[in-house]
């Protein structure tokens, strides 16, 4: 047991006050403060910044006066409040029985932290005028946990920017815990952010900050969702039946926000893809999302952590919408009345009606010509030649796609023509062969580049993939003609090339990021985890044997891959 431990302070990562320890104990080597903090069989046990594990085992070597307990640290002193927020709250125990007990390599997985769509912090990251004051204040500077998460780019605090440290927030703490001080916590050149985006980047800051401080209680990830579709309903971006208007939500979001700030909190909206993050986020499952797009959301929709503790109707959107229905057909209400109503539209009505088993009442009021077959109307007509129209601008605005490319960029209307004349579709589209022979191959080869160049750096984001001209082209849609092409395509053919990797560079490659990933998820790297991370098998080690040894001298791992396939 220990005579000593420094008493927490107020937003103070558990990491800092065992790093204030290990300076205040006089220990000569960190191996002997992890002995005195827990027991000398468990000198391996490591501190990771966000959820650290074997809590229990820390207090249990505690002093006997300390009024420090497990709960008081995992709340306090770690970023489990926030994390747990925005978890299903059996995942969210599950985190937290683990932190308690156990070490937390299995833990990130768990909480969508390695999902690899945000990069987290590369250092401990500090405000200068914290180092100051809490310097002035303790005689110390420690590290807050406020400052550390990743999405926070403004003390919120002292509203201005915060800075990178140069201690590592990855890998760092295996070799020794490093308390914050002025002389690792240098302001090298100030940054500048306009007056806007820092508002904005504040607000982020202050939310995080606000759920880190208020007490703690595990919440259903679905009473969020359900919480954030009422919202859009009230706001006409959704109706009852929680179908949302996605493009609506995409553009007002994005005004809100303003794409600049978006991107730094490393969370873009393409407006041109139907599925991303946010149509993820707004899907009402237990589908974990990075809690920084949950922030996104709630301030787009005026939400606060409290307001997720109201009791909630035991019945969805979509149960409700349905009662209504069903009392709106028991009157022979009109379909046109009930589908203003519902905030819906008439064939949903209709086929909802005939879905809850409810007998055809339309014959007989204004909705008669629901038993008529709709592609003998004028009004059918009518809108197939608009259609028609609409298909031949879109040709005429996107003269390089073919009919099938038309077809993702206008699935709608392509389903409405291949329904009601398929045979003016097909004779009125260009197939690709046709659209091939007819391009602009310079054009052609300008706009691809810019495509590839974003291919390319997405292959490298994340867990590595191999950067080849199928791969590429099939990432892009246009595989089989891609390659064959590539002659017609100087300007891509030279970037490309210069990007293809090897079968040893992309194997490299790969180890190279699954070191840093089990450094991340706090596992002890062996051959077998290295090979296994990175999904490449033993008789390709070989070829790359040294540059292995290499890579991981550099990350300070010696002697470690002692490893030939001579085995």
């Amino acid at each position: 047991m220990m005579h000593y431990f420094p008493k927490p302070y107020s937003d103070e990562l558990l990491y800092s006050i065992i790093a204030r320890y290990c300076i205040q104990s006089g220990n000569t080597n960190v191996i002997y403060s992890t002995e005195d903090i827990f027991g000398k069989e468990n000198r391996n046990v490591v501190i990771s910044p966000e959820l650290p594990g074997n809590i229990d085992l820390l207090v249990s070597n505690l002093p006997g006066s300390t009024k420090i307990t497990s709960d008081s640290l995992i709340y306090n002193s770690t970023l489990f409040p926030y994390i747990a927020a925005f978890l299903p709250e059996d995942r969210a125990r599950e985190v937290y029985n683990i932190m308690k007990a156990g070490q937390t390599s299995v833990i990130y997985n768990k909480t969508g932290l390695v999902s690899g769509s945000i990069k987290s912090n590369r250092m401990f990251r500090f405000c200068p005028k914290c180092i100051e004051e809490d310097t002035k204040k303790y005689g110390e500077a420690y590290w807050h946990r406020s400052h550390q998460v990743t999405g926070v780019f403004m003390c919120p605090i002292h509203k201005e920017p915060i800075y990178d440290s140069c201690i590592p927030y990855r890998g760092n703490y295996r070799m020794n815990y490093i308390a914050a001080s002025k002389d690792v916590c240098k302001v090298e050149s100030l940054i500048k952010v306009k007056d806007e985006t820092a508002e904005k980047l504040i607000w982020i800051a202050e939310d995080i900050c606000e759920i880190l401080n208020r007490p703690f209680e595990y919440q259903s990830l679905m009473k969020k969702k359900f919480l954030y579709m009422e919202r859009l309903i009230e706001n006409k971006i959704a109706n009852m039946i929680s179908m949302i208007h996605q493009k609506r939500l995409r553009k007002e979001l994005i005004e809100f926000w303003g794409t600049e700030v978006l991107e730094i909190l490393q969370s873009p909206i393409d407006e041109s893809k139907e599925c991303n993050w946010l149509n993820i986020l707004t899907w009402e499952n237990e589908y974990i999302s990075l809690p920084i797009r949950h922030l996104i959301l709630m301030r787009f929709l005026d939400l606060q952590m409290k307001d997720f503790s109201v009791d909630l109707p035991e019945k969805t959107h979509k149960e409700i919408w349905n009662e209504k229905l069903i009392e709106l057909a028991n009157e022979k209400t009109s379909i046109t009345k009930i589908a203003t109503m519902l905030d819906s539209t008439k064939k949903t009505v209709r086929n909802q009606i005939l879905k809850m088993g409810i007998e055809p009442y339309w014959n007989s009021n204004a909705d008669e010509t629901a038993t008529i077959d709709f592609s003998d109307t004028i009004e059918c007509q009518e809108k197939l030649e608009r259609a028609k129209e609409e298909w031949i601008v879109a040709q005429r605005d996107n003269p390089n796609l073919s009919r099938n490319q038309l077809r993702k960029l206008k699935p709608a209307l392509y389903n409405q023509l291949v329904k009601y004349d398929r045979q003016w579709l097909l004779s009125n589209s260009k197939t690709r062969g046709e659209i091939q022979d007819n391009l602009d191959w310079v054009q052609r080869d300008k706009e691809l580049l810019i495509q590839v160049e974003a291919i390319v750096d997405s292959m490298h984001t994340g867990r590595p993939e191999h950067v080849q001209w199928h791969s590429v082209g099939g990432r892009l849609g246009i595989n089989g003609w891609f390659g064959k092409n590539r002659n017609r395509l100087p300007l891509v053919k030279e970037y490309l090339d210069n990007q293809i990797e090897t079968l040893q560079e992309f194997h490299l490659r790969r180890i190279a990021w699954a070191i840093n990933e089990l450094e991340y998820e706090n596992e002890v790297i062996t051959p077998n985890k290295l090979l296994e991370k990175a999904g490449v098998k033993p008789w390709y080690i070989d070829e790359i044997y040294e540059n292995v040894k290499e890579l991981l001298k550099a990350k300070g791992y010696n002697d470690i891959f002692d490893y030939t396939t001579s085995h």
